[in-house]
């Protein structure tokens, strides 16, 4: 009995699969040969098909395991039944397995469900068996035909062993394919990583291409220019040998010209120093003539003689002297054109004795103060001036000395105006005004000291000065504030003294 059930259970399995996979092998092999991975998945596509009809089989077998139901409610002997229940449930089992295993392989899930059907519905007939008694005899008879069913299925379950190996060979050279398909994407992996290199190598043989190019257009261009340089070349060279010709000839009457030039210069120089010469005399003679022009000067508008507006009587009329240019040197010569004797002089600008009158004769006067005259130092010219008369220039002919003390470098003070000695009264008299004496007399003034009250003794003759008040700043004592020369209300028991460093 329990050998009958289990032909029975693997009919129920092989019948429907060998229905399903009604495929000719040969075919298959002879395609499989072309070893084309297209064919191979219209193939699992066919396979796929089949495995749909294989539902409709299952359906078929389903009602014959109803009706198996039914007869079943007729049995009596349950426990037996229940017995052999227990068998086919593990061959139902391995169905659903064999089947899964074939799902898995054939890649579909609608099998799959239709067997868990199945089980169950076995399940409902192994429930069905327990509450039956009487179903043996006519199971048995049933299992019969159902083994002598098995038995004429025998070459289809070859025809399955030959679909299984060929399942497997599928596998196999999909599995073969895999790893080509793999070795390709390897190898397009690393063209791939190897393209930026091969693409820059590229950019790299474009771009000296591109140079090269450009070079060759270059090469071309500097090539015609060359051949037209060569040219002007040729052209400059029979000028230059045009020009050597004349040159050979400039320089032969160069060399002429340079011996007329020579002996010229030769000439130039006797005609330069004896032409200096002349200028020399004929400058002299002017000064000479014009210095006799001016045939006197004076000094008017002070209140003492030494003192003065300059001047001078040119062509037999009295005329003054602008202040521009003029210094302490100059307003020496006219002292001494004026005959005093003396070792300082100083001037006094803008009109300081009064404007004059009548012709402005000399102008930007610069003497050296060893000139015999005024006329003779450098000016504009007799009566080329650019001044008015508030620019008169005035002198004052003064000298400075100390005496009475142990050395040359103290004394009591004594003033020169003009050609008289006087002294000097101590009213107002302090350091400052000791400073300018000083600084007249060319000493230092570091460190002076003043003294009154005839400290170095009384003087004798005139007192010149009196309320001398100094800045310390000014040049000359004469050039300071106080009442003027010979004004004072002094005696000389007030006679002031200075001692310098």
């Amino acid at each position: 009995m329990a050998f009958y059930k289990v032909l029975f259970v693997e009919a129920l399995v092989c019948l429907p699969l060998v229905q399903s996979f009604d495929l000719n092998s040969n075919d298959s092999h002879s395609e499989f040969e072309n070893d084309n991975q297209d064919h191979l998945s219209r193939r699992v596509d066919n396979l796929q098909a089949q495995i749909q009809l294989q539902n409709k089989t299952l359906e078929s077998q389903s009602a014959l395991i109803q009706q198996l139901l039914n007869y079943s409610r007729q049995s009596s002997s349950m426990e037996t039944i229940s017995n052999e229940l227990a068998v086919l449930r593990t061959f139902v089992q391995r169905i659903t397995d064999e089947y899964h295993r074939l799902s898995t392989e054939a890649n579909t899930t609608d099998l799959a469900l239709k067997i868990n059907s199945m089980a169950n519905s076995i399940q409902i007939l192994t429930t069905s068996f327990t509450s039956q008694e009487h179903v043996d005899v006519d199971l048995k008879r049933k299992l019969e035909f159902l083994n002598a069913t098995v038995l004429g299925l025998q070459p289809s379950l070859n025809r399955i062993a030959s679909i299984e190996q060929y399942l497997l060979f599928v596998n196999n050279s999909l599995r073969s394919l895999g790893f080509q398909n793999q070795h390709k994407h390897v190898t397009l992996t690393k063209n791939l990583q190897n393209f930026p290199t091969k693409h820059s190598a590229i950019q790299g043989t474009v771009t000296n291409e591109r140079r090269t190019s450009t070079l060759r257009n270059q090469y071309a261009t500097i090539s015609t220019k060359l051949n037209a340089l060569t040219q002007d070349v040729g052209s400059a060279k029979n000028s230059v040998m045009s020009l050597q010709t004349v040159v050979s000839q400039n320089q032969q009457n160069q060399k002429n010209v340079s011996k007329q030039i020579s002996t010229l210069s030769s000439q130039y120089s006797s005609l330069s120093t004896l032409l200096h010469k002349t200028e020399s005399r004929i400058t002299t003679l002017e000064h000479n003539l014009e210095s006799q022009l001016i045939t006197d000067i004076r000094l008017t508008g002070g209140n003492h003689s030494g003192e003065g507006r300059v001047e001078v009587k040119y062509k037999g009329s009295w005329g003054t002297v602008c202040d521009d240019s003029f210094t302490d040197k100059s307003a020496k010569v006219v002292c001494s054109q004026l005959g005093y004797s003396i070792s300082q002089a100083t001037f006094k600008s803008n009109a300081a004795f009064g404007v004059g009158s009548g012709e402005i004769v000399l102008d930007d006067v610069v003497c050296t103060g060893d000139e015999s005259s005024i006329a003779v130092c450098r000016h504009n010219g007799f009566g080329q001036e650019n001044c008015g008369h508030h620019e008169d220039v005035g002198v004052i002919c003064f000298g400075i000395r100390l005496t009475g003390g142990s050395s040359h470098r103290e004394g009591r003070v004594e003033v020169k105006v003009g050609s008289t000695w006087g002294t000097v009264c101590d009213d107002y008299w302090d350091k400052n005004d000791a400073t300018v004496v000083c600084r007249m007399l060319e000493y230092s003034t570091g460190s002076v000291r003043a003294y009154s009250g005839a400290h170095f003794g009384t003087g004798t003759g005139a007192i010149l000065m009196d309320n001398v008040n100094c800045t310390g700043s000014e040049r000359s004592l004469a050039l300071c504030s106080f009442r003027g020369f010979g004004h004072h209300d002094c005696s000389h028991s007030e006679d002031a003294g200075v001692v310098c460093q």
